[in-house]
């Protein structure tokens, strides 16, 4: 008889020598903090996502896919079961007529360079994304914006892997797309993001390259340097969080290795030997101080992701 493959087995067999035990996720973050994950599984293709859900969907282990690491804040006690790092990242650009193209990126694309090769061919429309620190499958699931604009704004439609394993079209009315959330932020181990479609105009080239490079500009003067997460708080109704930060007297704060960027409050940066725990603190004080002076309640962006104490 033959003994049936362990799980390790299972995964190696989709990304052979890709696969990691126990490795360190802070080199895959964009804060540079995070403990170890059981299993990490280096996928370059759509296809690799898929079989490495369904491995784990049939071992019983848990699972998530995550792309560059921005907008998470691993636990240093790291994470159980196993952690997809897609780094799927093809581009289709496709003339619809009228001046109008639609660009397909992977999951695992840069926002940076979706943004930046849609410029490249004198495409507008995405500019806002390039400034972002993630990718095509977390801006989705985030509807991340900038500078006014939103993934909501120029999205078509999405290819995601469902809960049966099926991959499936969905266009963008059935995303739930609203202020940094959707159906797939709520529920991130049932569907996957495995491709977006958005839509933008073309225009000439030295305008849509300005556009990028005045964009670029304004967060290396606006937006910390160091490593971050991005930002850490959704802004409340009417204000913005990195204002009442400043005003509860937090800007430039430190814990341990983690600080209150002394350049936009609403960032926690990494000065270079932080702990999550150390940012965690940060960001319950922030919480704290804000909701004690001003009497709002700072919404968290940043995703907990791993083994943390219960609150």
């Amino acid at each position: 008889m033959i003994a049936p493959m362990s799980v390790s087995e299972r995964l190696a067999a989709v990304v052979t020598e890709r696969l990691r035990f126990e490795e360190p996720l802070a080199r895959y973050t964009t804060m540079r903090i995070g403990g170890p994950a059981e299993f990490l599984a280096l996928a370059n293709s759509t296809a690799e996502v898929v079989a490495l859900v369904a491995t784990a969907r049939s071992a019983g282990i848990p699972w998530r896919v995550i792309g560059r690491g921005s907008n998470l804040l691993v636990s240093d006690r790291g994470v159980r079961g196993l952690v997809i790092r897609n780094a799927s990242a093809d581009l289709d650009f496709a003339d619809m007529g009228g001046g109008r193209w639609h660009v397909r990126a992977d999951a695992g694309a840069s926002l940076a360079r979706v943004a930046g090769e849609c410029a490249r061919r004198g495409l507008v429309g995405f500019a806002f994304a390039v400034a972002i620190p993630g990718t095509i499958g977390g801006a989705v699931a985030q509807n991340a914006g900038a500078h006014h604009r939103e993934m909501v704004d120029v999205l078509v439609d999405v290819l995601c892997l469902d809960p049966r394993g099926d991959v499936a079209p969905l266009p963008v009315n059935v995303l739930e797309l609203g202020y940094r959330t959707s159906r797939f932020k709520r529920h991130p181990r049932e569907e996957t993001v495995l491709t977006a479609t958005i839509a933008v105009t073309l225009a000439d080239l030295p305008a849509a390259e300005r556009e990028i490079e005045e964009i670029r500009a304004w967060r290396a003067e606006h937006q910390p340097a160091e490593p971050s997460a991005g930002s850490i708080f959704a802004n409340p109704p009417g204000d913005y969080a990195g204002r009442l930060i400043d005003a509860a007297g937090l800007k430039g704060h430190a814990i341990g290795g983690a600080q209150v960027s002394t350049r936009h409050a609403n960032f926690v940066v990494n000065l270079g030997a932080a702990t999550a725990a150390d940012v965690k603190a940060l960001i319950d004080l922030a919480q704290s101080e804000v909701q004690k002076r001003f009497g709002i309640s700072l919404e968290r962006e940043v995703e907990l992701f791993g083994e943390w104490e219960p609150a």
